[in-house]
């Protein structure tokens, strides 16, 4: 059974030493510094949650500048065996261990919870507003892949925010009888420009929520997502245009941005509340893109 020892003196050579009372006897060890794991043996149940085993302080090889007394022992604090833990605590390699509650131990010994998960009644549980699915938690209030619930799927255009699909930022609602899209950037698109509706005429884009000139768009990295010649063209940055992303009409899915002129997928992270996060290994911590409340790990090296 294994415990761990404080002396007052700082060093102990702990040699063939016998434990004071009841028969328990210590092992060969040595100790370094103020603390030191030790092998005790203990041929009695023991009664209380722990015990008090004095270790002979005239059987230890102890330096000569020590101010140890020989008369005197070492006090350890002992951890009880499997007739004297206190339920629901039970042994678990030698040491008594709450199976009820211990992450790493939950419901029996060894079973461990992964992260975030949480022990409790001896059940691993994932965090509130999150549900248990395929081994991880989903963050559901906040996941458009599992918006509200698992496996419900939030369009191209729309993100999760409690526990819903809306519009995702920036994009306004449409659709109805004007048969728009049920999201619209109001900001470039040339068939609701301004307002869900507007068409921009010919020889127009739609720049800043506005119909301009074609000739506007070919400038600072913008393009033209449509006929340069004909109505309701589009001005698109498409390095960053999630419905325009690296070509026109290249729409990234609900879970990923557009970064770089790519889709780039990302996961909500339920372990942590802000970045950096230690759950998310590969790839960028990044802020929710729908400003929700959870970071995200990030495909790539850079957010959005």
């Amino acid at each position: 059974m294994a415990c761990v020892a404080y002396d007052r003196a700082g060093y102990w050579r702990l040699v063939d030493g016998t434990a004071r009372g009841d028969g328990a006897g210590l092992s060969d060890g040595t100790a370094d510094g103020t603390n030191a794991a030790l092998d005790v043996a203990v041929d009695r149940p023991l009664e209380a949650a722990t015990d008090t085993v004095l270790v002979d302080a005239a059987a230890a090889d102890t330096p000569s500048d020590s101010p140890a007394d020989p008369d005197d022992g070492v006090a350890l604090d002992v951890a009880t065996t499997d007739v004297g833990c206190v339920a629901p605590s039970v042994v678990c390699n030698g040491l008594c261990v709450d199976v009820v509650s211990d992450p790493r131990n939950c419901g029996a010994c060894g079973r461990t919870c992964p992260a975030p998960q949480s022990c409790s009644s001896g059940t691993c549980s994932c965090p509130p507003g999150t549900l248990p699915s395929a081994g991880r938690c989903i963050a559901v209030q906040e996941d458009p892949r599992n918006c509200g619930a698992v496996g419900v799927i939030c369009g191209n255009r729309e993100a999760c925010v409690l526990g819903r699909c809306v519009c995702r930022p920036g994009f306004t609602p449409a659709g109805g009888s004007t048969g728009a899209p049920a999201c619209v950037d109001l900001s470039s698109d040339g068939a609701n420009c301004g307002r869900v509706g507007v068409r921009c005429a010919s020889l127009q884009a739609c720049l800043r929520g506005m119909c301009q000139s074609t000739f506007m768009c070919l400038t600072g990295g913008l393009r033209t997502c449509g006929s340069a010649f004909g109505a309701a063209v589009s001005c698109v940055d498409t390095r960053v245009s999630a419905w325009n992303c690296g070509a026109c009409g290249n729409e990234c899915r609900s879970d990923q941005v557009c970064v770089a002129a790519a889709c780039r997928t990302f996961v909500i992270e339920t372990a942590c509340s802000a970045c950096p996060c230690a759950g998310c290994v590969v790839g960028a911590c990044c802020p929710s893109p729908s400003g929700g409340t959870r970071p995200v790990c990030l495909e790539g090296t850079a957010c959005p």
